[in-house]
């Protein structure tokens, strides 16, 4: 596996963090909508995009890095009422822009 912020895996460790979804933390801070959502999460995108749904209904466009494993989350981008704009080819990993339709 490769990481952008990890390339020593002998060195890494675990930290347990507390997480919450992005609808939640913007709806904390006030934020009533996002025109563009950047993600890039190292292979979690999944559970952004399922925790961004209210977010997803409202933001116009999304730039977001998909793993190959993880290719389901450009199928719901699209289900969502997004269409593929561009792809950005980074060898392991490509970069999606989504534009609302």
């Amino acid at each position: 596996m490769h990481s952008s912020i990890v390339w020593d895996y002998k060195e890494a460790f675990e930290v347990e963090v507390e997480t919450d979804t992005l609808d939640s933390v913007l709806e904390e801070v006030g934020v009533d909508s996002v025109d563009i959502l950047k993600i890039d999460v190292e292979g979690a995108e999944g559970l952004v995009v399922r925790g961004a749904k209210k977010t997803l209904k409202e933001a116009k466009a999304v730039l977001i890095e998909i793993r190959p494993e993880n290719m389901w989350v450009a199928r719901y981008l699209q289900n969502s009422g997004y269409k593929l704009a561009k792809t950005i080819d980074h060898r392991i990993y490509k970069n999606y822009l989504f534009i609302r339709r």
